[in-house]
């Protein structure tokens, strides 16, 4: 026999409810949008698309980055290294990073980032694709490399 459970933690939702949570959720992305430096890649770290504080931060228009790779934003010598070659199968393979960066401005000019790369799951619970969220912390006075990430483990 199965027992319907009652209670405040057991009431179904409600069409309004699931309106309600909807609007929240997009009220939350909207909040990082414009506080945030965001930008989306496929697996592979092909671009996709970025937001305006991603391309104001980073000189470029957006019809300039869709479709190229990451490694655009990358000197030429991490580039080259090993953990950058590593760089994006882990992601894909669903392990977030996270941490200080050096990037290149459209302009050959160096910015420093506080950013997290989080791989997106599917309903398998499969990566599909990646989010950077970034923050710019050139002006604060920060000299990270690539050096400097945390892995974070898988989602």
């Amino acid at each position: 026999m199965i027992k319907k459970l009652r209670g405040p933690n057991f009431r179904t939702k409600t069409s309004d409810d699931q309106s309600s949570e909807l609007q929240e959720y997009k009220s939350k992305l909207d909040a990082i949008s414009r506080s945030q430096a965001v930008i989306e890649f496929e697996l592979d770290g092909t671009i996709i698309k970025a937001n305006g504080n991603f391309l104001s931060a980073l000189g470029y228009e957006l019809s300039e980055i869709v479709g190229e790779h990451h490694r655009i934003f990358i000197d030429a010598v991490e580039r080259q290294s090993a953990e950058y070659r590593e760089f994006w199968p882990s992601l894909a393979s669903g392990q977030a990073n996270s941490g200080q960066f050096k990037r290149i401005r459209k302009d050959g000019e160096p910015i420093f980032i506080d950013a997290m790369y989080f791989p997106l799951l599917d309903v398998d619970g499969k990566p599909y694709k990646v989010v950077k969220f970034a923050s710019d912390v050139t002006d604060q006075g920060h000299t990270a490399d690539a050096n400097s990430r945390r892995w974070l483990g898988s989602l």
